[in-house]
């Protein structure tokens, strides 16, 4: 199995950085990513962005990662979209593990970044167990 590419080695202008996350819990992350990279004079390959297109959307998601030479990957508490066998997935897996394992088996290097449990769209679902109690 090739080794992935180090970070240095996709630093230029035209790298193309897929961001990979639920969508719900996550936009202010996931536009700090997306600012991050245009920071960097890079582009971001981001659901924001992406228009109609003809493929199924397990299918475009998998192409765009495929196309990109960077994956970063933003993970929280929950779990999201797993698409059904008939949508382009198995039913078990989410969009973003699906889009994961097409980085690896492309040696697209990864960076995974947490959400940390304080974000403000835990708020909520912290109060709510304690009103539970």
């Amino acid at each position: 199995m090739t080794e992935p590419a180090s970070y240095s080695s996709v630093a230029h202008h035209s790298t193309k950085v897929f961001v990979s996350s639920t969508s719900k819990y996550l936009t202010d992350q996931r536009a700090a990513a997306r600012n991050a990279i245009v920071g960097m004079q890079w582009h971001p390959v981001i659901m924001e962005d992406m228009g109609a297109c003809t493929d199924s959307t397990v299918a475009a998601c998998l192409n765009l990662v495929k196309s990109c030479h960077l994956f970063i990957l933003i993970i929280t508490y929950r779990q999201g979209w797993a698409p059904t066998a008939q949508e382009g997935g198995n039913g078990i897996d989410s969009i973003t593990a699906l889009e994961l394992q097409h980085a690896r088996d492309n040696n697209i290097p990864v960076l995974t970044l947490m959400a940390d449990e304080d974000w403000l769209g835990n708020y909520g679902r912290k109060h709510n167990k304690r009103e539970n109690r």
